[in-house]
């Protein structure tokens, strides 16, 4: 009986940092937030591998906070949720576990260039976003 607490309990320790892990899960391996935490803007889109014309971009601002939350503008309508990093960073899952959950795949992400793909309705697209200046 004893053995089958103790099995018990690592189990759900085990369980239970594992959800630790993933609430923190927008950390790097080094412990520190990589370069995804700011406000970025769309730059260039491609919706189902066609480009979208500069005049016909749609402005979309989206904004990485640290604490994991974040903030989506799109066509003069907000958005606001948390995030994660997953898959060991090439992920960013919006509202992880709701009817909303949204996943951008990175392809690229450094200070200054975010470019992710996803699909939505059998529509594909992929976004370049750059830092947003302040204006």
């Amino acid at each position: 009986m004893k053995i089958q607490k103790i099995f018990f309990l690592v189990v759900l320790i085990t369980v239970l940092a594992m959800n630790a892990f993933s609430v923190f899960a927008q950390y790097d391996s080094t412990g520190k937030l990589p370069d995804i935490c700011k406000t970025w803007q769309t730059e260039e889109m491609f919706i189902s591998g066609k480009a979208v014309d500069t005049p016909e971009i749609v402005e979309i601002v989206v904004t990485f906070n640290e604490d994991g939350t974040y903030q989506y503008w799109e066509e003069n309508e907000l958005t606001e949720g948390d995030w994660v990093l997953e898959n060991d960073g090439s992920s960013i899952v919006f509202d992880k576990g709701t009817e909303d959950e949204l996943i951008w795949d990175i392809l690229t992400l450094e200070a200054a260039n975010l470019q992710v793909k996803f699909a939505i309705d059998k529509k594909n697209y992929k976004y370049t976003f750059k830092p947003k200046q302040n204006q």
